[in-house]
């Protein structure tokens, strides 16, 4: 065990890992419809779902890996084993996990981890227990409190029984071991297993198996990314009471921790977030044993997840940050960095209080939420807003005559630029609309169809109100729009604002028929408008006054419409989706060519950023950010001798402080040369574990679409 890389070592090494082709979702769809077909004629979804989640509980294979000290598992299968798993589940299972009528992104929430490592799983059982001896069937306001709350306490039998057979494996290979020390270490996880998480945790090791075993069996609830909250936080005094008694040294404190951390990596390549640092209700900074072992545990092991966001405030120990920066410097794709103070405003400003506001958490990408008291919608939906001008060119119509936007009339009739100004924000307001109307649909049909009885037990306060954690039980409820391509849009209007309305060198028409013709026999325009024309990202008030307009106008509209459970709050983030959004967007006024990627974050459309990182940042600086809680993105690429002393990461750190201290709300930055990138995409079998950031989250290069790995060797520095 004296290999700390002995896990991350493993996963680097599995047939997913390596290939980025991960099939684990399979098994998980396969088991819980194979559940669902035998309660098929059930009138209830609460039943079904529990009954489906209990199946996979009990059906799933499980396995304990010989260096293994903190135990679960999500089986691994190959593509021709999947094609053969998805082509029964076709024959046979379909139609049963098609009944369960889906819609939006769920997931992206943390458990109350805290409490149940305090309480123990028992404690929500019995608590569910005695309401239900008080709900009568009789009475039509009990029938779905029962229905939902039978549902939930058959859920935690089954997880129960889950935990309990990887009990009795390892007491198994304990009894089969030869060597002391390994029967030993066996015998000490299977007693951990026997306890954990229906028992209240009571050791350090306890404590992380607890974890795992909730973040396992919420990953087979809702088969999405999740978060582990501020793991550093309620996972202290575990730490720190082992350490004190002698329990537990710092290196096994360690080992464990990759090992939980590396376990993070079984299900899927998105990010898993955990989230360190920040402040506590009285504004002091927040660092601790516990969250210098999970930095050094996640440097340690470099993989994709957990996705670690350390929050940054006014007196922050510039120890985390030194660290943060000897990590990034690396060309580790971690940490990302936000800002405590604009965050923490925003959130009290949408009414919640200061003992939850700064716990806040990036749920997975940078989408803010309250670990152990949320349920939130993410990606719901994104909007494109480059895609205007396509609707303002036809009439409500895109460039394939499909009817998404609203007829503002004809564009000759736009004869100044105030006109044309009025009828892009018509357009986006229409698009916010229709997003509205999308998305509480899909959200009223989740409420309906696919109720999700487990996950309601583990957030607050699902069980106390009797209710769904789909139909409000949670304590907040978030849905977030997000908005992508502002860059492209405030460009665009600078270019049509000087060709055509203050120097009328071209006529609208005329401009519309160039971008028509991809700027074909026109590329000296092009080249004009890309590097002569004033630039959103280059700290420059004429272009920026218009980014800030579109930012609050955004915001406005946004919140203006609720959903079934609460309110819809403004994001700007835009993970992937400036790939297929600019695949499906026509050439736009700023230079960008058809089906070319959009802007990748509030930093500036790539390569257009002419003032260097102090232009971008002051830019972002004029924007209200913390009106933005659904997220924000800030991609900044750099030199790596930028950060090569550490006087050199201790100035950077000076220029993020000061950024956080200006409105600054989430940056994250990726140290890689354009030429490795270009190198990586020719011999991709030679830069492997090569980590970039990419629209809020890390990812390796390698695996990521080639149009993507055009996108980010074009905003990278040379």
């Amino acid at each position: 065990m004296d290999n700390l890389k002995i896990f991350s070592e493993r996963i680097k090494n599995s047939y997913r890992y390596k290939t980025g082709k991960y099939f684990s979702h399979m098994i998980i769809t396969y088991l819980k419809s194979k559940g669902q077909k035998e309660v098929y004629n059930s009138d209830s979804f609460y039943y079904k779902n529990a009954y489906a989640l209990n199946y996979l509980f009990e059906n799933i294979e499980k396995r304990i890996f010989p260096e293994d000290l903190v135990v679960g598992w999500i089986p691994e299968i190959d593509e021709n084993e999947c094609k053969k798993l998805e082509e029964e589940f076709n024959k046979e299972y379909k139609i049963y996990w098609e009944e369960i009528k889906r819609g939006g992104q769920t997931g992206h929430f943390a458990p109350n981890y805290r409490k149940i490592l305090k309480t123990g799983i028992k404690n929500i059982y019995y608590q569910i227990c005695g309401k239900l001896s008080k709900l009568n069937p009789s009475i039509p306001e009990d029938i779905e409190k029962i229905e939902f709350l039978n549902s939930v306490k058959l859920t935690l039998e089954g997880l129960k029984k889950y935990c309990e057979e990887y009990s009795e494996i390892a007491k198994n290979m304990a009894e089969k071991e030869n060597d002391k020390e390994r029967r030993y270490k066996f015998y000490e996880i299977s007693e951990i297993c026997k306890k954990v998480p229906w028992e209240p945790a009571e050791s350090f090791h306890e404590a992380l198996q607890s974890i795992l075993f909730i973040y396992l069996a919420n990953k087979f609830d809702i088969p999405n990314v999740s978060s582990l909250g501020r793991l550093d936080r309620y996972l202290d005094e575990y730490l720190e009471n082992d350490l004190n008694k002698g329990k537990i040294t710092w290196e096994k404190a360690i080992i464990l921790m990759c090992n939980f951390f590396a376990k993070t990596n079984m299900y899927y390549n998105s990010p898993d977030s955990v989230m360190i640092g920040g402040s506590t209700p009285d504004g002091k900074p927040y660092f601790s044993k516990s969250t210098k072992l999970i930095i050094d545990a996640v440097d340690i092991n470099r993989l994709l997840n957990p996705s670690l966001g350390i929050v940054i405030c006014k007196d922050t120990d510039n120890l985390l940050l030194l660290k943060a920066m000897d990590m990034i410097s690396d060309g580790f794709g971690h940490p990302s960095l936000y800002c405590d103070e604009t965050i923490t405003k925003g959130l009290l400003e949408v009414g919640i209080p200061i003992e939850d506001a700064c716990e806040f958490v990036h749920s997975t990408c940078t989408e803010i939420t309250i670990p152990g008291k949320s349920y939130i919608w993410v990606t719901a939906d994104y909007i494109n807003f480059p895609k205007v001008f396509e609707y303002i060119w036809y009439r409500g119509k895109d460039r394939n005559g499909n009817q998404l936007g609203i007829d503002t009339g004809d564009i000759s009739e736009l004869d100044n630029f105030d006109k044309l100004f009025e009828v892009v924000k018509k357009q986006l307001s229409y698009q916010v609309y229709k997003n509205a109307i999308i998305q509480n649909r899909l959200v009223w049909r989740r409420m309906i169809f696919d109720p999700k009885p487990f996950s309601s037990a583990i957030v607050d306060d699902c069980i106390n109100r009797e209710k769904d954690i789909t139909k409000g039980g949670a304590l907040y409820n978030f849905l977030y729009p997000q908005l992508v391509g502002l860059a492209n849009v405030v460009d665009s209007l600078i270019s049509i604002k000087k060709y055509v309305y203050d120097e009328k060198k071209i006529t609208l028409e005329k401009f519309k028929e160039i971008l028509e013709k991809n700027f074909d026999g026109f590329e000296y325009l092009r080249q004009e408008i890309i590097n002569k024309l004033p630039k959103y990202g280059t700290d420059n008030d004429e272009v920026d006054k218009y980014a800030v307009y579109f930012f609050n106008f955004f915001c406005d509209e946004v919140l203006k419409y609720r959903t079934p459970l609460s309110r819809y709050y403004p994001g700007f983030l835009v993970w992937r989706m400036h790939l297929p959004f600019g695949l499906d967007t026509m050439a736009t006024p700023d230079g960008r060519k058809a089906n070319t990627p959009l802007a990748d974050s509030l930093a500036g459309m790539q390569g257009r950023a002419k003032e260097g990182i102090t232009g971008i940042l002051k830019s972002v600086e004029k924007l209200n950010l913390k009106r933005a809680i659904g997220g924000v993105v800030v991609n900044l690429h750099i030199e790596g001798s930028i950060l090569k002393t550490k006087r050199d990461k201790e100035k950077f750190i000076d220029l993020i402080k000061t950024h956080f201290k200006n409105g600054g709300f989430q940056i994250q930055i990726t140290v890689v040369s354009k030429e490795i990138l270009i190198k990586a995409k020719n011999e991709p079998e030679k830069y492997r574990d090569l980590m970039v950031r990419v629209g809020g989250y890390s990812d390796f290069f390698i695996q990521l679409e080639e149009e993507l790995q055009d996108a980010i060797i074009e905003r990278a520095r040379k």
